[in-house]
């Protein structure tokens, strides 16, 4: 019977590296969540890389001992929340390596579902729809397979059966019609391990050829990533005491320790308070902090070509859509246009109603496509749309076009949520509205909620609800 050593180790890990090095490209365009910079795929590779380099200089070819080299070289290495999450499935299937010489199919089913239980345990708030869900669904089918190859391939099934509900359990993801991005890097590392192993991956694969479309683009609240290395004491802090102090100060909060130091990885809005906290902690052996509006923008720009005449308060959200708002002046003809000024523009371009029409244009669009097919494809995205303008008053909410103000948001909400052929929905919001009431709206009507700069006398609140007949027709 085929059981896992630790050169089988080191023979899987050199494939899943070169697996996500083929598939890292489409899994950044999966990229949307939990925030839309483009480089999940890559973070995952680079982490990878680490934890194979360190299990081939092991000192030793037993399993625990290159399992236990992969896992510290993946903490040590991560790159970024996906990177993070990844050295900690890594972590999980080390501990049920420890006084193992291999892994038979019950040892290799413990191993991952250690490995779920480690990256749940060590992400600050977990959420699903996620690698953690898939990685747990992945776990529990592999229960009781009779070998290793069965233990992977229903492993397999398992997760790809999740991957393709993730879809639907995220907010950004059904947005954006795409699945994880994080849980399809894990898939791909499992499935590297079965085609060692001779399993074929499944024949057909969710998600792929579609082109992954940004998400409606949502000011990002903590805009930098911060990662570092703490070496020393770090003031008698648990690792779970540390992520609820940096909790204080962000989100994506993971924490790692080993006897490496102390690994923390944290998306703020505060990092200079974020790093003289961790000065405080120990001594800080690395330390990354990167601008991710940076990389939105620059992902953004590889996904253009898309020009939009319009309100120069919708700039931003545009541009993270790879859109670019520009003057009408500057069209000499209508190609590569959708226009959302009053009027119709120049021949060929895409009229739309508003803005926020026309940003749901721009997420149908394709650079790969002729601008005709693109213009049809968008065309029927915003014919296929209900979109509403909302604006605050002291009797209620008046909604444009429909009469007397309703007296309540969950009325409001109740009026906007009735029909019931709808699919994704975003809800641009004045930018002067509190937490609790885009929190509301998240909530009430499982939509993205995007903060919009004060319009002088425009409303309150846009809404636009997708027809939940899926993506336009390429046909």
């Amino acid at each position: 019977m085929t059981t896992v050593t630790g050169e089988r180790l080191r023979q899987w890990l050199a494939a899943a590296e070169e697996r996500l090095g083929q598939q890292a490209r489409e899994i950044d365009r999966l990229n949307v969540f939990p925030v839309p910079d483009g480089d999940t795929g890559h973070n995952m590779l680079a982490t990878l890389r680490e934890a194979r380099a360190a299990a081939g200089r092991a000192a030793g070819s037993s399993l625990e001992v290159v399992a236990r080299a992969a896992a510290d070289g993946a903490m040590l290495g991560a790159r970024g929340n996906s990177g993070m999450i990844l050295s900690q499935l890594l972590r999980g299937m080390q501990l049920a390596a420890r006084g193992r010489e291999a892994w038979d199919a019950d040892g290799l089913a413990e191993a991952l579902q250690r490995a779920a239980e480690q990256a749940y345990a060590k992400v600050y708030r977990p959420v699903e729809g996620t690698v953690l869900t898939v990685a747990r669904a992945m776990a529990a089918a592999a229960r009781g397979a009779p070998t290793v190859a069965a233990v992977l391939a229903a492993a397999l099934e398992a997760g790809w059966e999740a991957l393709a509900g993730t879809r639907d359990q995220l907010p950004a993801l059904r947005r954006a019609g795409v699945v994880d991005a994080g849980a399809r890097g894990w898939l791909a590392v499992v499935e590297a391990w079965a085609l060692v192993e001779g399993v074929a991956p499944p024949a057909a694969v969710p998600g792929d050829g579609e082109r992954a479309r940004r998400q409606a683009a949502v000011p990002v609240a903590r805009p930098y990533d911060v990662e570092a290395l703490l070496t020393g004491p770090i003031g008698g802090l648990a690792a779970e005491e540390a992520a609820a102090r940096l909790e204080e100060l962000g989100d994506s909060v993971v924490v790692a320790a080993s006897e490496a130091g102390l690994k923390v990885h944290v998306h703020t809005d505060r990092p200079a308070e974020l790093v003289a906290l961790l000065a405080g902690w120990g001594g800080i052996r690395r330390l990354e902090l990167q601008d991710m509006r940076l990389q939105m923008a620059e992902a953004a720009r590889a996904e253009g070509g898309l020009r939009v005449a319009g309100e120069a308060r919708w700039a931003p959200v545009l541009a993270e859509l790879g859109a670019e708002l520009a003057e009408p002046a500057a069209a000499a003809d209508g190609a590569g246009w959708i226009w959302a000024l009053p009027g119709r523009g120049p021949a060929g371009a895409l009229a739309v109603p508003g803005p926020a029409l026309a940003a749901l244009a721009a997420l149908h669009y394709d650079p790969g496509r002729a601008w005709g097919e693109n213009r049809r494809i968008m065309a029927q995205a915003v014919a296929g749309a209900r979109h509403y303008r909302v604006w605050r008053e002291p009797g209620g909410w008046r909604l444009e076009g429909a009469g007397p103000p309703l007296p309540s948001r969950a009325d409001l909400a109740d009026r906007i949520a009735g029909p019931a052929d709808g699919g994704p929905v975003t809800v641009y919001i004045d930018a002067r509205s509190s937490e609790e009431e885009r929190t509301w709206w998240e909530s009430r009507l499982n939509a993205v909620v995007v903060p919009l700069p004060p319009a002088e006398t425009g409303p309150w609140l846009e809404i636009v609800v997708e027809s939940g007949s899926g993506t336009p027709s390429t046909d």
